[in-house]
């Protein structure tokens, strides 16, 4: 296995960890910590494509699965923030 193929399996294990801090409520940093890990994941899948493209590691798993993984990471968080931020959790401060 590859470095970029090991930064997108670190990007897929940090999904549920961003998904426990953005949910529930560990400490009053929560939050910070899920920007955190959010940036780490975005890094990473910058460091991953700009490895593959530099030294021509690509395999039928970076094609087929890459977007899918991006775009599952990106899902996640909008489904956090919706949850956390929506119309209803602020009600009372009309």
């Amino acid at each position: 296995m590859n470095l970029p193929n090991k930064l997108t399996l670190l990007r897929v294990l940090l999904i549920p960890v961003f998904v426990v801090f953005m949910l529930v409520e560990i400490t009053q940093y929560d939050k910070w910590i899920a920007l955190g890990i959010f940036a780490i994941a975005s890094l990473t899948d910058l460091a991953d494509g700009k490895i593959a493209r530099k030294y021509n590691l690509i395999t039928n798993f970076d094609y087929e699965d890459i977007k899918l993984i991006g775009s599952d990471f990106e899902n996640v968080a909008v489904v956090c923030f919706e949850n956390n931020y929506s119309d209803e959790n602020y009600q009372n401060f009309d």
